[in-house]
């Protein structure tokens, strides 16, 4: 008994090094994700290796390489996609079709960021989002800062619903029920968004009560499980958008999203049909984009190179940390410590699981990766502790999503088309205080459910 105690201390030391290793490189050393992977994935790999784990090992290089490749590859083919959209000008067309009204602002901030982060992620929301703001004639401090926290609720449907993909892969609870609990977890935050947004623009009372109302429809559009964020985010778009400037306008402005909305569609469609998964949404994404480009004449090899170029860092972080993450699984390294964990604090640790999430996104720049890192002990603490697994699992994928606004790089590369990088300290601290009172919103949520 004393040597199994032993063994399972043991193990749980190890689950912890794997989860504050990369976060002290990334927040103290100031590592980037590439080189934290890489050398957390090394003291795995030293970790097994001593503990004559080896088989365990080379089964998890195996299964989470290739966990990490198919992630990779959709991420690479959501970007592939965003780089010919703006290649064919649609995105121009966008942003002189989009005239300021009362309302668009909020429209704008909440379901079109939301949207675009339902198709592309990784950053491209804010960044796209922040110049159409700027345009209406918002500051560059505003008009960086209300994407950032405003697109937060759509980031765990990011990339056709990559950050939950990859919870599901990590722990193997189904990817639907996470998407739709998700969904309902969100729906608090997304009005909480809308309020604060809309304090902050003015919008009319008509198109506020109308965001409003779209806010806590959410639970409507959860039904479409990875597919929330994509209808619910166009829908109060069209909506706000036809409230705000009129008939004619909003079809010109949905003539600048038409690639997407192909998009949409498609994946949707067979998604419906029964084909559906990574692997289908990678295919339907690479195929519309290359057909698009080829029905406008123009060529797709300068468009794959710069896609690369845009994510292969990303892309091989991804692969280690999902290598990392299997390999915690199944050395037992995140069962003992979630054991510890819950033997520690029982069902109370589930109030901070929001938090920890938080702070997983905020580190290492994404909810994908947060979740990577967390998602096999979040599953284990629930099992030991006696709890929903999807609920512990929801509140880990909500929080790791609102966590990822504050992700500095996102803050860099939306500052970067409005202010320049005099601006990025503010827009931290205003999208700080908003993100922790929504993720605040889960907590109290947590508490209501345990007690």
């Amino acid at each position: 008994m004393r040597v199994m105690t032993e063994a399972l201390n043991i193990d749980a030391i190890a689950g912890l090094l794997l989860i504050i290793t990369p976060l002290i490189l990334l927040g103290l050393f100031r590592k980037n994700v590439l080189s934290t992977s890489i050398i957390t994935l090394a003291l795995g790999s030293i970790l097994a290796i001593s503990q004559a784990k080896t088989p365990v090992l080379v089964s998890s290089l195996y299964n989470g390489a290739w966990t990490g490749v198919q992630i990779s590859l959709l991420i690479l083919a959501a970007i592939f996609f965003y780089v010919n959209y703006i290649s064919l000008g649609y995105l121009d067309s966008l942003r002189r079709n989009i005239k300021p009204g009362k309302g668009t602002e909020l429209y704008l901030a909440v379901f079109f960021s939301g949207y675009i982060e339902s198709m592309s992620g990784y950053g491209v929301s804010p960044a796209v989002t922040a110049p159409i703001l700027l345009n209406l004639g918002t500051t560059a401090l505003m008009a960086t800062t209300l994407p950032m926290f405003g697109h937060a609720w759509a980031v765990p449907f990011a990339s056709l619903g990559v950050p939950t993909l990859v919870l599901s892969g990590v722990t193997g609870v189904d990817a639907r029920p996470l998407a739709m609990e998700t969904a309902h977890l969100l729906t608090i935050p997304l009005a909480l968004t809308v309020i604060t947004i809309g304090l902050m623009v003015r919008p009319s009372f008509k198109a506020f009560s109308i965001a409003l109302l779209l806010a806590f429809s959410t639970y409507i559009f959860a039904g479409a499980g990875l597919y929330t964020a994509i209808l619910l985010g166009l829908t109060g778009f069209t909506v706000g958008i036809l409230i705000t400037q009129g008939f004619s306008p909003t079809v010109s402005v949905i003539k600048g999203l038409l690639p997407y909305l192909l998009l949409s569609v498609i994946v949707i469609v067979l998604s419906i049909i029964g084909l559906r998964g990574l692997v289908w949404v990678t295919l339907s994404t690479i195929l519309t984009a290359t057909l698009l480009a080829f029905w406008n004449r123009v060529g797709i090899l300068d468009k794959v190179r710069r896609a690369v170029k845009m994510t292969r860092n990303t892309l091989l972080s991804i692969v280690a940390f999902s290598v990392i993450a299997e390999l915690s699984k199944q050395a037992g390294y995140a069962i003992s410590l979630a054991r510890l964990i819950a033997s520690l604090s029982g069902n109370w640790y589930t109030v901070i699981v929001p938090f920890v999430a938080l702070i997983g996104s905020f580190i290492t720049g994404s909810a994908t990766n947060s979740n990577f890192l967390l998602g096999a002990l979040q599953m284990a603490y629930s099992d030991f502790a006696g709890i929903d697994p999807v609920f512990v699992l929801t509140l880990q994928n909500a929080g790791a999503g609102l966590g990822s606004g504050l992700a500095p790089a996102k803050i860099a590369i939306a500052a970067s088309t409005t202010g320049g990088s005099k601006i990025e300290s503010e827009v931290f601290r205003r999208s700080a205080l908003m993100i922790l009172l929504l993720v605040l919103s889960l907590t109290i949520t947590a508490v209501l459910r345990i007690l």
